[in-house]
């Protein structure tokens, strides 16, 4: 039992990295990996669009008018977010992993 759960962690690592590049990012995969399964996070990172193909949409929409240079600029912030922005989701990360350590401690500990 305890290396399917070891097995199962690190193949939702090893897969959740692999959306980093894309449309979904490492932290919602890692979220869909553990929940459902690897394999079902795999597949739904490999559906995900990659960065470059979303920032080449948004610079065609851009070069025709369609977006103005703020919607433009705000919309590649969300693809390629800043070191600020990184900061900030790896602390909240950093907190949901802490609140779901301390429910696991109290469910094991203490109910």
């Amino acid at each position: 039992m305890i290396v399917i759960g070891i097995l199962w962690i690190i193949l939702s690592i090893l897969f959740a990295s692999l959306g980093r590049n894309r449309k979904i990012g490492f932290g919602r995969a890692f979220l869909i990996c553990i929940l459902l399964s690897p394999l079902i996070g795999l597949i739904v990172v490999l559906i995900s669009e990659k960065h470059s193909e979303s920032l080449m949409k948004l610079k065609i929409a851009h070069d025709s008018g369609s977006l103005t240079k703020e919607e433009y600029n705000r919309e590649v912030r969300k693809i390629v977010p800043n070191k600020e922005d990184k900061q900030n989701m790896l602390i909240g990360y950093a907190v949901v992993a802490f609140v779901v350590l301390v429910i696991y401690l109290i469910i094991k500990y203490i109910l």
